[in-house]
């Protein structure tokens, strides 16, 4: 099914040094429903999301400054970001992924 969305409310962003992805948690609204996705993205993905994120936040916070990071097991660091616990504000994304097909699968 072929989901057309209206908004991408962005929630966490996770990702590990050594790897290649980056992982979205978001919720996405369509019509009247909503639900939680994960959208896994690259770097450069990564790049533009991150500018996108300092502009709304604009001078309230340095959005490098609201990572966390963690060492795990394998000596990799994984670096999260929190926004539903860092800012008061929701950052729609839907701009910047407008790219992105989204598919919601059902049973």
């Amino acid at each position: 099914m072929r989901a057309q969305v209206q908004k991408v409310n962005l929630e966490k962003i996770s990702f590990e040094t050594g790897d290649q992805s980056i992982q979205l948690q978001a919720s996405i609204q369509e019509g009247n429903l909503s639900f939680q996705t994960d959208i896994f993205i690259d770097y450069s993905e990564l790049n533009n999301i991150l500018n996108y994120i300092q502009k709304e936040l604009s001078d309230e916070f340095e959005v490098s400054s609201l990572f966390e990071s963690e060492k795990m097991y394998d000596g990799n660091l994984l670096y999260q970001l929190d926004l539903t616990k860092n800012t008061n504000k929701s950052i729609e994304i839907q701009d910047v992924i407008h790219h992105k097909e989204f598919k919601r699968i059902r049973a």
